[in-house]
């Protein structure tokens, strides 16, 4: 089409036919078998597929914007830690996903595991002369998994494997040298800047991209690979559980404790906390959120092992809590930092847990 006028008139004369095949498309896609919450994240973008921001090379390949402009594309290269999100080419063009796995880990990484996160137009070699996302990267791992549970094709996958291992190794050597289960050295992000030490974001994918790994070297016939990689998932999942319920604890007891209906309760609300804690949470990081009772019982049994993960998630955990809060309510509806004020002992913060009893000045500090 020239202009939008010959866009309309197309429209206008097929529309019946179109129609029809539209809806023929989202029922097969709506009647299949796949979770509802896969078929939301295929389903919800899938005009960009015949958009500008998505080229097809000429040797078939896939190549990508990150978005497009009126004139022009926006941010080349198939960019990976924005194209992480993209579920509908994996699900409904399997076949041409996968050319984004051979762009990123044959012709994107160099020989010591270094992902360049833009992509060459055509195909071909890339400079490695900036750091490397570690988001984009660690998704690129999990994407490998995925595309093989889609497809199933083991040879396929025995191809890639020492590709997505030497990625791996990359991004442990690179982000957690210490090998403590957390991404904590300076690593770059989709948000175009560095983030510095531990965060929930890159860690979990870090998660994601270890269990992946230890899956995919099993299947792969490297069944000896696979340990390394899960004792470093476990400690990272440990240390995203600490800091998840670390932050649901400190949110709960500060809305509870500053509140005049529930204040006296919280006792109640932070121990049945405590014990769900103990029933879920405890196999995977031993269910600590507080580093001095976790320091008491290692230097009892002199085992240090991973102790700095319950040093480092609880505070970051409670001080996102005490952030949201804030933010939510504002500082002054945080009255006192007392966990139980229902008794006759002296409180040693600035209290106006008072003003709780106060209606007025309830009213006013809300």
């Amino acid at each position: 089409w020239k202009d939008a006028a010959e866009v309309a008139a197309h429209l206008a004369d097929g529309y019946a036919a179109l129609r029809a095949r539209t809806t023929a498309f989202k029922e097969a896609l709506f009647s299949s078998t796949l979770p509802p919450y896969v078929l939301d994240a295929v389903s919800a973008n899938l005009a960009i597929l015949k958009s500008p921001t998505v080229l097809r090379q000429e040797n078939g390949n896939l190549w990508g914007w990150e978005g497009c402009l009126p004139d022009q594309g926006c941010c080349h290269g198939s960019c990976t830690h924005v194209w992480n999100y993209a579920q509908a080419f994996p699900h409904l063009f399997p076949h041409l996903e996968r050319t984004l796995r051979a762009q990123e880990l044959e012709r994107s990484m160099d020989e010591s595991g270094h992902v360049t996160f833009r992509s060459a137009l055509p195909d071909g070699p890339v400079p490695h002369d900036f750091r490397a996302a570690a988001d984009g990267q660690l998704g690129g791992i999990m994407k490998v998994y995925r595309d093989w549970q889609i497809g199933g094709d083991l040879d396929w996958l025995r191809r890639m494997y020492p590709l997505a291992k030497r990625s791996l190794d990359y991004a442990i050597r690179t982000w957690d040298p210490d090998g403590k289960g957390a991404i904590s050295e300076p690593h770059h992000n989709t948000y175009d800047i560095e983030f510095w030490g531990p965060d929930g974001m890159c860690t979990s994918l870090y998660v994601g991209a270890l269990s992946a790994l230890a899956h995919m070297a099993r299947a792969a016939g490297r069944p000896e690979d696979a340990p390394a990689y899960e004792d470093l998932a476990r400690k990272a999942a440990a240390f995203m559980a600490e800091v998840l319920i670390s932050f649901v604890m400190l949110l709960v007891v500060l809305t509870a404790s500053n509140s005049k209906k529930w204040a006296r309760y919280t006792g109640l609300f932070g121990g049945a906390l405590i014990a769900t804690y103990i029933t879920f949470e405890a196999p995977l990081s031993g269910m600590s959120m507080n580093p001095a009772r976790t320091f008491g019982s290692a230097f009892i049994a002199r085992s240090f092992d991973a102790l700095w993960l319950y040093f480092v998630a609880p505070p970051i955990g409670m001080l996102a809590a005490a952030e949201v809060y804030v933010r939510l309510r504002s500082i002054r509806a945080v009255h006192c930092a007392k966990y139980h004020h229902n008794n006759d002992k002296r409180c040693i913060f600035r209290c106006r847990f008072a003003e709780l009893e106060n209606p007025h000045t309830l009213s006013i500090a809300e």
